[in-house]
Order: structure tokens, then C-alpha cells, then sequence
């Protein structure tokens, strides 16, 4: 065989490699993609179930506020005072009428 027969055969064997690596590596990158679209998809559905759940608590705190809130006005009303909130986050009622 020529040296120049040998440059071509190696040449051609170099071009079906880069072909044969190339096509592994695009199967890879795919599939790649698709167990990243599928863990994508997952966490949205997730985020969606979180979401709600939140929404949901929210809304159970909101209507335990008001129903604390509620209770407190009816407490000073009973009592001749007026709902009040101490330093540290208690609520309370305060008598009216007091020392200044």
C-alpha cells in the first residue's frame, strides 16, 4: 500500500470515528435532556402542589386572625375595655378609665 493510500484509509477512519463519537455523544446529550425535562416537569408539579398548600394555610391563618381578633373585641366589650397588643406580641384587653 502507498504512503498516500495509507493517508486516506487512516483519514477515513478518523472521519467514521468523529461520526460514530459524535452520533454517541448526541444520543447521550438527548437523553440527557429528556431525564432533565422530565425532573423540569416533576418540580412544577410540585411547586403547583406547594403552592396551593400555602394558599391553603393562608387562608386557615387569616380566618384564625380574624376569629382571635373577633374573640378579643368580644372579651372587651364584656369587660369595658379595649382589645390591646403588649411588647411582646400578646394580645390583651385594657381596661379604659385607668391611671394616666
Amino acid at each position: 500500500m502507498s504512503t498516500t493510500t495509507q493517508h486516506r484509509c487512516k483519514k477515513a477512519s478518523l472521519e467514521a470515528l468523529r461520526r460514530r463519537l459524535n452520533a454517541l455523544a448526541y444520543d447521550q446529550i438527548n437523553e440527557e435532556l429528556a431525564r432533565l425535562d422530565a425532573e423540569v416537569e416533576a418540580l412544577k408539579t410540585e411547586n403547583e402542589q406547594l403552592r396551593a398548600r400555602l394558599s391553603y394555610a393562608e387562608g386557615w391563618a387569616e380566618n384564625w386572625r380574624e376569629d382571635a381578633m373577633e374573640a378579643m373585641e368580644q372579651l372587651a366589650s364584656i369587660s369595658g375595655g379595649a382589645p390591646g397588643l403588649t411588647m411582646d406580641g400578646r394580645l390583651v384587653v385594657v381596661q379604659q378609665g385607668g391611671a394616666a
